[in-house]
């Protein structure tokens, strides 16, 4: 899997990444209905470093509760 900060840098450059709540809640939603479990949790765990990384508020439990993936 290409990691997102490899994507999000290669797509958007140098530029500041600004994302809001409901962007976070798109993308759970998304990785939520992914039906395999190991993919699921890896998409989750991959996003979430990245998530981190844009905003230092970024909640990892609650992202996690709404990919449905209980670690």
């Amino acid at each position: 899997m290409v990691g997102l900060n490899f994507l999000f840098e290669n797509w958007l450059g140098p530029k500041e990444i600004i994302m809001s709540r409901k962007d976070f809640e798109l993308i759970a939603k998304h990785i939520s209905e992914i039906q395999d479990r190991n993919t699921r949790v890896e998409a989750a765990t991959a996003v979430a470093a990245a998530c981190m990384k844009i905003n230092t508020r970024f909640n990892i439990t609650r992202f996690y509760e709404a990919c449905n993936v209980l670690l």
